[in-house]
């Protein structure tokens, strides 16, 4: 009797051909990962899930203080933020911004720009931020919690005239 690393898996067509039928090679087959001690049906059951994805907006809240998003279906490992105002006087007001389970976050390419000046600002202690033309924070938000249902994120700014758009990913 072949021990389990001695057990043959045919590799070419003409091996598996020596079976009797496919049923046979597949059965053979998750012999040899079991005996390998190789779960095939929960790694299978993994894959199977597949990556969860949910997409949402929301308008600025008028207070500071925590936010929750719920409704998402699933606890996120991961969430995507970009906004922008829906009504601002002059300039481009923009931004992108992401948050994960463990708390790492940051923004990218925030900022405003107008016909004469522009500014922008990458930062690692929010996940929402933007600066108005002077240079003043006029939207900031940094991760709290991923919920077993959304997220929360709290904000220390606020501008209302901004509409966030956000991702999560599980």
């Amino acid at each position: 009797m072949k021990t389990p690393r001695e057990t043959v898996i045919p590799t070419r067509i003409d091996e598996i051909q020596d079976f009797p039928s496919l049923k046979d090679y597949l059965k053979k087959l998750i012999e040899h990962f079991e005996d390998e001690h190789i779960n095939i049906y929960e790694d299978l059951k993994k894959i199977n899930q597949g990556i969860q994805v949910k997409i949402g907006s929301f308008t600025c809240p008028a207070a500071t203080g925590n936010y929750s998003v719920t409704g998402v279906g699933f606890k996120p490992r991961y969430v995507e933020f970009m906004w922008t105002p829906t009504a601002y006087p002059t300039g481009i007001y923009l931004g992108s911004g992401w948050v994960d389970y463990n708390g790492n976050q940051g923004t990218i390419g925030c900022g405003y720009e107008t016909s004469s000046s522009a500014y922008t600002s990458n930062r690692s202690d929010a996940c929402i931020f933007n600066p108005n033309q002077s240079g003043v924070i006029i939207l900031k938000a940094s991760y709290v919690s991923m919920d077993s249902d959304g997220f929360t994120i709290i904000f220390s700014n606020v501008d209302t005239y901004f509409k966030l758009y956000w991702k999560a990913v599980r």
